[in-house]
């Protein structure tokens, strides 16, 4: 149990990181088009066609199904981890998720919620880390 739970405390870090991976993809290749005197509206966003487009469809795959996913089943695995902490830890990355993912839907509508999304992000992945370390800085696996 112990090392599902730091498993799963490591993939939402690793998750947060590609995600962020994959927007940073698609930003760049809308620079690029931009850059190269492209344009870039609704129907185009959707229709793909540059390169990095493929990094929007991945972050919000990620965001809005896999990261959700992975952040319930650390939530869910800590009410039976014997381990100091762990229903904290998964309950904050599991909140954490759930403000995370209401930003990025609705920060469509407030681009300046973006600010906020892009730190809770960061928030988010510390607290995962934190939580595969464990409390008082032991590993996991060291409570066995």
């Amino acid at each position: 149990m112990k090392t599902g739970y730091r498993i799963l405390a490591l993939a939402m870090a690793a998750l947060i990181t590609v995600q962020a991976m994959v927007i940073a993809y698609a930003m760049t290749g809308v620079n690029k088009l931009v850059n190269d005197g492209g344009v870039i509206d609704k129907a185009g966003l959707e229709a793909g066609g540059f390169t990095g487009a493929g990094g929007f469809t991945w972050h919000q795959i990620l965001g809005e199904r896999v990261i959700p996913v992975v952040a319930l089943a650390l939530f869910v695995i800590s009410f039976f981890v014997k381990l100091p902490g762990a229903v904290r830890w998964g309950s904050i990355v599991f909140g954490l998720t759930l403000i995370q993912v209401t930003l990025g839907t609705i920060g469509t509508d407030a681009p300046l919620l973006g600010l906020l999304h892009g730190l809770f992000a960061l928030l988010l992945f510390g607290v995962a880390v934190m939580a595969a370390k464990g409390v008082g800085g032991k590993p996991v696996d060291s409570a066995a």
